[in-house]
Parts: structure tokens; sequence; C-alpha cells
């Protein structure tokens, strides 16, 4: 992406150079004369391309003075279809590769400074949790500062607080692309935790069971499915997606769940931050590490009103649960509007500097 967005911001440079060029020999020549007109018209479509150049690039700016300079301009490939380490895969899909590396190294220096007997899973999950929550307006810093210190032993805390790159400014620009890229996972997750603080988690078909998708879809789009067993031996569910108007049309997923424990997590109402993990941010790591959370990539097929089914089925074909998704699909004029507009300027451009050639051409022959 970068070398071809700045071959065309070179591009562009050129054509405009060229332009002002000819423009000064147009006054150098004055408008009256022949030599000045074809330097008009030749400047005009050159001006044209230069125009058409700009509007091909994708729009996005980027820059490398910063440490999250290139995540604006930077598109996901691929992601995770089923999550493990939910918060990190989230993070890791839409850092930029040079942010990735400086993450991982940070993490693995971070996670070694971690209490005893604390997973250095869990607590990579916590502490982003705690971030995620804290750029969202759930927590306050105090209690922040005491869920790290959970976490972490004093060095660790230390290490957090003066990290050169990972500050609170990079982690909010991080978790605001993450919900451009996922805006139906942290939607799931809003609704989680406040289902856990008002004590409102309920289960149904021995299972706990949460799905979203966004509402309006510009692109493609991520169906994010949370799935926990909460029956006390183990089971395998099919989950399946259908829908005429996204691609796949029919989508069929299979699951195998640990045995569970329902009352486990499903109790009364809990506060936002306690001691130990007896609130909602330590249950809530707890419920993405217990379940299981599937993410889905969906292209739509035609624009406007549009549906997704989502069923949950058992090995037999039964269904356990289902829920029907609405959605509206944008009509994606803006991007064609820029592809008609790279057409017509450089069409304009290059029929305008060949009918230059052709007359300077034509006007060195009749000297």
């Amino acid at each position: 992406m970068i070398p071809r967005s700045f071959g065309a911001t070179t591009s562009a440079i050129v054509l405009l150079i060229l332009s002002l060029i000819l423009l000064l020999v147009e006054l150098a020549r004055g408008p009256a004369d022949p030599a000045g007109q074809i330097a008009h018209l030749a400047a005009s479509s050159f001006l044209l391309l230069a125009f058409g150049e700009h509007l091909g690039r994708s729009g996005r700016l980027f820059t490398s003075s910063t440490e999250t300079g290139l995540l604006e301009a930077y598109d996901p490939p691929i992601h995770p279809s089923t999550l493990h380490a939910v918060f990190e895969e989230i993070l890791l899909t839409v850092m930029d590769p040079l942010l990735r590396a400086k993450y991982e190294h940070f993490m693995g220096e971070l996670i070694e400074h971690r209490k005893p007997k604390i997973e250095a899973l869990p607590a990579k999950e916590k502490l982003l949790a705690l971030q995620w929550m804290r750029c969202d307006g759930q927590i306050l810093t105090p209690a922040l500062s005491s869920e790290i210190e959970e976490v972490l032993e004093e060095e660790g805390v230390r290490f957090l607080k003066e990290h050169p790159v990972f500050t609170p400014d990079v982690w909010t620009q991080l978790f605001t692309k993450a919900s451009e890229v996922a805006p139906a996972f942290f939607r799931l997750m809003r609704r989680t935790t406040e289902r856990i603080r008002m004590g409102n988690l309920r289960g149904r078909q021995d299972l706990l069971v949460d799905v979203d998708m966004a509402n309006i879809v510009d692109g493609s789009t991520g169906l994010f499915m949370y799935i926990r067993n909460l029956d006390a031996t183990p089971r395998t569910v099919v989950l399946r997606m259908q829908s005429p108007d996204f691609r796949p049309n029919d989508l069929a997923l299979t699951f195998h769940l640990p045995a569970g424990e329902g009352e486990s997590l499903l109790g009364s109402a809990l506060p936002v931050s306690g001691e130990g993990d007896q609130d909602v941010i330590g249950s809530l790591v707890r419920l993405l590490q217990l379940g299981t959370t599937s993410w889905q990539s969906l292209i739509p097929n035609r624009d406007g009103e549009a549906t997704v089914t989502v069923r949950l089925e058992n090995e037999d074909g039964d269904l356990l649960l289902g829920q029907q998704i609405n959605t509206r699909v944008r009509s994606g004029t803006k991007k064609r509007l820029r592809r008609s507009g790279v057409v017509v300027s450089a069409t304009l451009g290059v029929l305008g500097v060949v009918a230059s050639v052709i007359l300077q051409v034509n006007r060195l022959l009749s000297l």
C-alpha cells in the first residue's frame, strides 16, 4: 500500500509541475499566441491527470513520524475466525505490521512482571480489557490502577506507565480503530458488561449465547457470536448463518464446547471494580476464556435492507436457538463517484495531451 500511495503522490506532483511550467509558457507567449493557447490546453490536461491520480488514492493519510501513523491507512487482510485471546487478537488484527512487532515485544516483557500464580493469557486479557474499559469510560483512573496492581508487580506497573510507545493516547487510538473494524464486537462487550453488573446473565437451553452485527454496513462487515456451554457434560453444536443478501449465503461451523458450570458466573449484581476477580472485569475475562467467540466476515450482495438468520443446532440438526438480524447496506455512492471521477479525469487529460501534441506538430509543419 505504501509504495502504491507514494507512487500516486509522486506522479501527481510531477504532473502539477508540468502544468505549472506550461502555464508559465502561456504567460510568456500571451493568451492570443497560438503556442500560448496550446500550452494552456496541455496545462489543463496535465492538471486533470494530476486530479485523477489524487482521486485514485485510498484517501487515507499516513505518517511514519508517530507510533500510530500507519493505523489509519492499514487495512487488515485477514482475521481469525475463532478468537481465543479475544481482546489481543482483535487488536493484533487492526495493528499495522510495524506497531504489531513493537506490541509483541512490549507485551512479552510486560507479562514477565505478572504476579505469581497468575497465568499469562488471563493476565494479558485483563490488562487489555481494562484499557478498553478506560477508553470506553466504564472505569475511573483510581479503579484502573487498583486492577492493574492486582495483575502486575510493582516493576510491571512502572514499566506499563512509563512505556514510551504504548501510552494512554496510543491505546485510545488502537481501540478507536478496532471499534471501526469490529463495531459489533464492542457492542456485544458493552452489553455483556452491563448484564454482569446488573446480575442479569441468563442462559437458554443450557447455553449462554449472544450475537451481534453492525446495524449499518459499509463494505464488508463482521458477525460476532459468543457461546458458552452451561451443561455439566461437553456438547457439540452447529452454528449456521444464512442470508440471501450476503456472501457466503449459507455457512455452517461446528463447535465442540467443553463442560460448563451453570452457576459459576450467573449470579447477583457485581461492582465494576472490586477486590480479586469478583467484579465485572474479572467476570468478563473469565466468560471470554470459558466460552467461544466467533468472528465471521460477510460481504453484501446488494444495497438496502438486508437480513441474516443465525441458527444454533445440535448434531442432529434440531434447532436450539434462532435469531434474525436486520441491517442496512449503504449504497457506496462515494466510492462509485471516486472511480467515475478517476475515469473521467484520466480520459479528458489524455485526450487533451494528445490534442495538444497534434496541434503543436501541425503548427510546426505549417511554419
